[in-house]
């Protein structure tokens, strides 16, 4: 059922001006940024009591040990990967 949420002036003519440009409804422009930002505090609420007991040397002590093991099936490289330092930057 639609809701109807109140926005500021400024707001509103952002999200009307960003959806004419991606030639989007701005009524779904809404909805997706609404979507993003709540997601995005999801997440925070969610990392921030971790990053509070977190401690990077022993992160970067367990990263360094590294498998010694050889690569089994299924670990290949889909094909036309490209290492992330070799993709474009755009």
């Amino acid at each position: 059922m639609p809701q109807t949420l109140q926005v500021s002036d400024a707001a509103a003519e952002e999200i009307r001006e960003y959806a004419s440009s991606v030639g989007m409804d701005p009524d779904v422009m809404a909805e997706e940024a609404l979507t993003a930002g709540l997601a995005t505090l999801r997440r925070l609420r969610f990392f921030e009591p971790r990053n509070i007991h977190a401690d990077v040397s022993d992160a970067l002590e367990i990263l360094s040990r590294g498998g010694n093991e050889p690569p089994i099936p299924g670990d290949e490289l889909p094909e036309g990967y490209i290492p992330f330092e070799q993709r474009s930057r755009a």
